[in-house]
């Protein structure tokens, strides 16, 4: 055994400890086996870093872009939200329905970005029912591991096999030819688990799905504001019901206030007020839906502006696209203790906003008037620098940034149409589509993208981080290998 051997099993040893010990990502393991290569001198440093450009790493980097698109434009929360409303509360009915879909986005698609968008549907669903979510997100990272091997492009592990057939001269596998294979894997394992495997589950206690994932329940107050597209519509046309995961409370309409049943029969009018009630993710949304906005976000009428004026309109305006949301709890000897957010001027005096509100036990009748008590958690909005100010100030303990990415739902069909092109193409074809995209969309996002994949520009999406550390390590790793590849062939 020559030297050069005994340092590249020495390597190897070391890798796959570290690997083993996961103490560290796999992405900065990948790239220290690299380096240690090079140092070795048993890889020429202009050789070892052309995995980088690779079809493999290109066709991953590709793929994550198109995932990004899907999540981004709302394709995917479209296909949970349609599989909620279909399902209605029969668990019979969900449970199989909700592996299929999350089986079939995962087989196109990254499984880790299909389950993460998939699993705060599925709590807010179980916390619909009153069951434990334990019952189905088992489930569902299930059927999302069990299409892994259906298509070429449902887990870099297919692509990697597929490029390294080049290298003995065979032909690259195609989209659907592990499909004899894996679609009848997939299948059965997916009528075990519904039929078998979810009986076997441990029973849980029907503590609410929301407090166990750390969800919380808010109440917020929104306002119908005029000339809005939902004005003479019903709650339920306007999607304000339990099936989007919101309850409206009460609705206050000039000195009337209606509660229960007479919501029911009610039709939305301009200037309503309504007391709704939901989990956090949920109250996000009304952002996104046109003709209803929270109270806090409603400013009142200005008349017209002076010329000298328009510098601090323009001020306010960055400064509005600067805010995000955070969640802050009430300190136990904060003096905002028993006052309300009306009377304290909160907004005027801190410059930030209270979207929502959430209280253990009793919760209040309304936002603004809601006396506040120690342990309040209340869903600020403002800029960082007050949000800073309100800490220092040891009125609230503030536990980070809760922002939602933004969903672009008029992109949709396009991102969906890009996305079934890339599919229906075979082999070297596939490459070039999803390297097309790469190309297009990955040096922009470069400027803002670290090694360890934290961030994606113009956004970053939950669930699809693992995608770029997969890029870095099969990057790392193809040159890396090739010492061990030479040796084998000499022999």
């Amino acid at each position: 055994m020559t030297p050069e051997m005994v340092a590249c099993l020495a390597i190897l040893a070391v890798a796959i400890g570290a690997f083993a010990w996961d103490r560290l990502p796999a992405d900065v393991i990948a790239l220290g086996v690299m380096l240690a290569v090079i140092a070795t001198g048993l890889l020429p440093a202009d050789k070892a870093f052309a995995g980088f450009s690779s079809d493999t790493v290109m066709m991953i980097l590709g793929l994550l872009i198109m995932t990004v698109g899907l999540v981004q434009t709302g394709v995917v929360e479209i296909t949970g939200r349609f599989v909620f409303e279909f399902a209605g509360r029969s668990q019979a009915v969900f449970l199989p329905i909700m592996m299929v879909s999350v089986a079939v986005l995962s087989a196109f698609m990254s499984n880790t970005a299909a389950t993460a968008f998939f699993v705060p549907l599925v709590v807010g669903y179980a916390a619909k029912i009153g069951v434990s979510p334990a019952r189905f997100l088992l489930p569902l990272a299930f059927a999302s591991i069990l299409t892994s091997s259906v298509t070429l492009i449902s887990t870099s592990t297919n692509l990697i096999v597929s490029d390294l057939l080049g290298t003995y001269q065979q032909p690259p596998m195609g989209m659907f030819e592990l499909a004899p294979v894996g679609l009848p894997i997939a299948v059965a394992g997916i009528l075990y688990v519904w039929l078998i495997g979810v009986r076997l589950l441990p029973q849980r206690s029907n503590q609410k799905a929301e407090e166990k994932i750390g969800e919380r329940t808010y109440q917020a107050d929104i306002l119908i504001p005029e000339e809005s597209p939902l004005i003479g519509k019903s709650l339920k046309e306007a999607h304000l019901t339990e099936d989007a995961g919101m309850t409206v409370v009460k609705a206050i309409r000039g000195s009337d206030t209606l509660r229960r049943a007479a919501l029911d029969e009610l039709e939305l009018a301009a200037g309503d007020e309504l007391l709704i009630e939901g989990l956090r993710a949920d109250l996000l949304k009304i952002k996104d839906i046109k003709g209803i906005d929270f109270k806090a976000d409603v400013h009142p009428a200005k008349p017209p502006e002076k010329e000298t004026e328009k510098k601090d309109k323009e001020k306010d305006e960055e400064e509005e696209d600067e805010k995000t949301i955070v969640e802050g709890v009430l300190l136990p000897r904060s003096p905002l203790i028993g006052r309300s957010l009306r009377s304290l001027a909160f907004k005027e005096r801190y410059g930030l906003e209270v979207l929502a509100i959430h209280r253990a036990g009793s919760l209040p009748s309304s936002i603004s008037s809601a006396r506040l008590r120690m342990g309040d958690v209340l869903l600020l909005q403002g800029t960082p620098q007050n949000v800073k100010a309100l800490e220092q100030g040891n009125l609230f303990n503030i536990f980070g940034s809760v922002q939602e990415e933004r969903l672009n739902r008029g992109h949709a069909p396009l991102a969906a149409a890009i996305f079934a092109l890339a599919i229906n193409r075979r082999n070297d074809e596939a490459g070039v589509i999803a390297r097309c995209h790469a190309g297009r969309r990955v040096p922009h996002a470069a400027d803002a993208l670290p090694v360890s994949g934290r961030r994606l520009s113009p956004g970053r999406v939950e669930g699809v981080d693992p995608h770029w550390r997969a890029a870095v390590v099969v990057g790392a790793a193809m040159e890396a290998s090739a010492p061990v590849n030479t040796w084998r062939n000499s022999s």
